[in-house]
């Protein structure tokens, strides 16, 4: 889904987040990082018309993912599939994901 969003393929994003949807519900367990971001998509993300509404709405999501895996190791192991936190950070602070993720390897 991450990758229609970079691609801008707005249109097949929403039959992914349908379709991603019905196979989490199917395998009856559906993480709470995985429901936050589909409502993100799903809800969010067309609210966000403008680029400041976006950057805003990006910050809220990483806020949440943050408290989210805090303290669950099952919730952060998703993390070290896809770093979500980093690619939100990407777009909230304009600076490219491999540059965020560097940033965040070397702890500065």
């Amino acid at each position: 889904m991450v990758i229609h969003f970079e691609l801008g393929n707005f249109d097949s994003l929403e039959y992914e987040v349908r379709s991603t949807y019905r196979y989490l519900y199917k395998r009856q367990k559906l993480f709470k990082l995985e429901d936050l971001l589909l409502h993100f998509i799903r809800k969010d993300l067309p609210k966000s018309f403008s680029e400041k509404k976006l950057i805003n709405a990006f910050a809220l999501l990483k806020e949440k993912i943050e408290k989210i895996t805090a303290n669950d190791f099952y919730e952060k192991k998703a993390l070290s599939y896809f770093n979500f936190i980093a690619w939100l950070e990407s777009k909230i602070n304009k600076k490219k994901y491999a540059d965020v993720v560097r940033t965040i390897k070397l702890g500065k």
